[in-house]
């Protein structure tokens, strides 16, 4: 394995944590890894003893672009642009899904947002946007927002399929004092 193989899982290993740490808190429900890879990244365990696996991806990185923004804007981005970029993704991850390597029949695909978040979470009470992702094939999908992390040390989970966990969720690692 190369360094840059190495630093790679290491990222995807810190990612999940922040992930089932999270969606633990939302759902109730603790995930265990048992396996890591590819096609899904990760394979875990749920209480049923059943296997679901976890494929981790972010947003497009526009290196520069950040950067500038970071320095002169907000680190937000529209939520159209935001929406749509995530919507590529989905589509993308969905095409994969489908092919014959895929470890798993129930897979989470958990799109993180490290380099912007949304300007607006308003979209999420518009009626109509959850039905784009019904036929993605993946059992859940899940933004991870990571804007959260230095305040909070915790990314803000945002569900986008299936219905039933489409939206913003109570999560108290994210309320209270930030930094602190």
């Amino acid at each position: 394995m190369t360094y840059q193989e190495y630093a790679k899982k290491a990222a995807e290993e810190e990612r999940l944590t922040r992930f089932l740490d999270a969606y633990n808190e939302v759902t109730g429900m603790r995930l265990t890894v048992v396996d890591s890879g590819e096609r899904p990244d990760f394979l875990c365990a749920a209480p049923d003893a059943s296997t679901i696996g976890i494929e981790l991806t972010r947003s497009p990185h526009d290196y520069e672009g950040k950067n500038h923004d970071k320095l002169w804007g907000d680190g937000t981005m529209d939520h159209h642009d935001l929406l749509a970029a995530i919507h590529d993704i989905v589509t993308t991850k969905s095409l994969k899904l489908k092919e014959a390597d895929w470890r798993t029949d129930k897979t989470i695909l958990v799109v993180f947002l490290e380099d912007y978040t949304f300007d607006s979470y308003e979209w999420t009470k518009t009626a109509g946007i959850e039905s784009d992702f019904a036929e993605c094939g993946f059992m859940q999908i899940w933004l991870a927002d990571c804007s959260t992390i230095k305040p909070f040390n915790a990314v803000r989970l945002i569900g986008l399929h299936p219905q039933d966990v489409w939206g913003l969720h109570e999560q108290p690692s994210l309320d209270g004092k930030p930094f602190g």
